[in-house]
């Protein structure tokens, strides 16, 4: 009768006897257990390039667009630049097709490795570390050719990484963009805007702004390698009764698409008044590349790109296409001074707007024809 009276409890004292034994057991693994395997999301970061990863998971590094503190990765019609910020981990922004989350609203996506794998990948959170342990010595890490992903970029500075940023959120002009219709009060046509010249090198945002972008290489200036090659470091932005720019931002200089058989070399002061001079000279377009200033000479990026320029392509016809102002001259006799000191030929030729500047000549133009 005892026994029976006291067999519950004796139940009862083994079963907590065997829950008390399996947390001292687990308590001693968690705290025995060898370094390699305490892993914290920050582990992730520090030791995943977003770059080898993505490549990984299907995207295609792109040499051509990528620039020394930026890498360019594509996947279908998804893009996205890699920087490594200044915390010395790696950083992406999305560019292309957006992704969107029901949690959260991530339209401009960017972030470190763990967003990428949540919001690019479809991971779940409870999945990180065991999607993550073959590139932290835990299993066999996938062998992928090193030729097809960058390794590290050099580290971006806080200013670097904010205009990569905000560059990044920037769209590519659409007919349905707003854009268009500031552009129509300046009577650039649209046939301007989405040619091939023009098109790539262009961008807007919600405001309806039109966007020059600026960049700047010291090393080279192959403007076959596209526009997105060279280091971006900042943009002009112009709507009705507005001119700005970036905090952060650099002025060097925007310039169009460059064509296999081009044979002159227009530089002008904005890149509205390089779509103006293309509109009233469309014979131009076939053969002509052009940059823009933006109304401004910085001796540390404007005067070096443009020696490049003329350095790299010798037997292009120079013209100097500044407005017809004494800051036109200005910027015309800096043009020859570089011009002369690396070509002893004459073709650089100046050609004046008969207003102002090319914008002026080319409403002037259209209103006659009214």
């Amino acid at each position: 009768m005892v026994a029976h009276r006291c067999e519950p409890w004796l139940r009862n004292y083994s079963r907590g006897k065997e829950i008390t034994l399996n947390f001292v057991r687990l308590f001693c693994f968690f705290l025995y257990m060898p370094q390699k395997y305490s892993l914290d999301l920050n582990d992730i970061k520090r030791n995943v390039l977003i770059t080898e990863y993505a490549v990984h998971k299907g995207f295609v590094w792109n040499k051509k667009k990528s620039w020394s503190y930026g890498d360019v990765l594509d996947r279908g019609d998804q893009q996205i630049i890699v920087i490594t910020g200044d915390a010395g981990f790696q950083v992406f922004f999305t560019r292309g097709v957006q992704i969107y989350s029901k949690s959260r609203d991530v339209k401009n996506n960017c972030g470190t490795i763990i967003d990428f794998a949540l919001y690019h990948c479809g991971l779940a959170f409870s999945d990180l570390i065991k999607e993550f342990s073959p590139w932290l010595g835990f299993k066999n890490r996938p062998k992928l050719d090193p030729t097809t992903f960058p390794k590290k970029s050099k580290k971006a500075s806080f200013d670097q990484t904010k205009i990569v940023k905000e560059y990044a959120a920037l769209e590519i002009i659409t007919k349905e963009s707003k854009v268009l219709k500031f552009l129509a009060t300046r009577s650039i046509p649209e046939n301007i805007v989405f040619h091939d010249r023009f098109h790539q090198n262009l961008r807007t945002n919600d405001f309806g702004n039109i966007i020059f972008p600026h960049f700047f290489n010291k090393e080279i200036v192959g403007f076959e390698s596209g526009f997105d090659s060279k280091s971006i470091v900042g943009w002009e932005a112009k709507n009705h009764n507005f001119t700005g720019s970036p905090l952060s931002s650099t002025k060097s200089v925007w310039f169009t698409a460059r064509f296999p058989n081009d044979k002159r070399i227009l530089f002008a002061e904005t890149g509205i008044d390089t779509m103006s001079f293309f509109t009233i000279f469309p014979e131009y377009l076939e053969d002509t590349f052009a940059f823009a200033t933006s109304g401004a000479w910085c001796k540390e990026m404007t005067g070096p790109m443009i020696r490049k320029v003329i350095e790299t392509f010798p037997g292009h016809q120079i013209i100097s296409g500044f407005d017809n102002d004494s800051a036109g001259d200005a910027f015309h006799n800096e043009l020859v001074n570089i011009y002369k000191s690396i070509r002893s030929d004459d073709k650089i030729v100046r050609k004046k707007p008969t207003h102002k500047d090319w914008n002026d000549d080319l409403r002037s133009l259209i209103n006659k024809k009214k």
